[in-house]
């Protein structure tokens, strides 16, 4: 569905409020860089280092949901007011 919707209509400025949202909200977890260790050697089943990876799959989940809603938004006549919706 998101190749189609993404082949009919976006703006570049939803993509980038998509981008920004969700850097910022991965920026802005605490030890959010244990994620980075999940292929690594020093993962040894760490549980922080699992919840921090699930923590960003959620992220950016979200943000790619809610780019999906303003673009089939935006595809319907509905245009929200504020383009970077940081949460």
């Amino acid at each position: 569905m998101l190749s189609l919707i993404m082949k009919i209509e976006y703006n570049s400025e939803d993509l980038y409020a998509f981008l920004v949202d969700s850097s910022y909200k991965i920026l802005k977890t605490e030890n959010v860089y244990k994620a980075f260790y999940k292929d690594s050697d020093f993962h040894y089943n760490d549980i922080e280092i699992d919840l921090n990876y699930e923590i960003i799959r959620k992220i950016l989940f979200d943000c790619l949901t809610n780019l999906i809603s303003r673009i089939e938004d935006k595809i319907k006549g509905l245009e929200k007011k504020d383009p970077f919706p940081f949460t």
